[in-house]
């Protein structure tokens, strides 16, 4: 037989009370944090950086210039690692015979798997 909450004794309704304050609490805490990070996730996409248009380094709020890759690791955690895309390698290596050689194979592969 299920008692209202009338019916129950002053003690029980109080303690259910209780439990249901707790957890909304919980609930509305998780919530706040999350807003709050995705607001600290909008104000870093949202802010300028000056970057010198010649190479490329980023003036901090002190007013030191740091290379890219630098500024981004230590404001993100992010690493970068570093490659070639196939126009500065071509750039670069595009009259050396092994890189010439090894380009042909690297399309050879890709045109076995296609």
């Amino acid at each position: 037989m299920t008692k209202t909450m009338s019916e129950l004794p002053g003690f029980a309704v109080t303690f259910l009370s209780l439990i249901s304050i707790i957890y909304l609490g919980v609930l509305l805490s998780k919530n706040a944090k999350l807003l709050e990070l995705k607001e600290e996730d909008i104000r870093t996409l949202n802010s300028l950086l000056p970057m010198c248009s010649k190479c490329r380094k980023i003036r901090d709020d002190d007013g030191y210039w740091s290379e890219l890759e630098s500024y981004v690791e230590s404001h993100t955690g992010s690493q970068f690692s570093h490659s070639l895309c196939e126009e500065c390698a071509d750039e670069m290596y595009g009259d050396q015979e092994w890189y010439q050689k090894g380009k042909k194979k690297r399309r050879q592969k890709v045109g076995k798997k296609s």
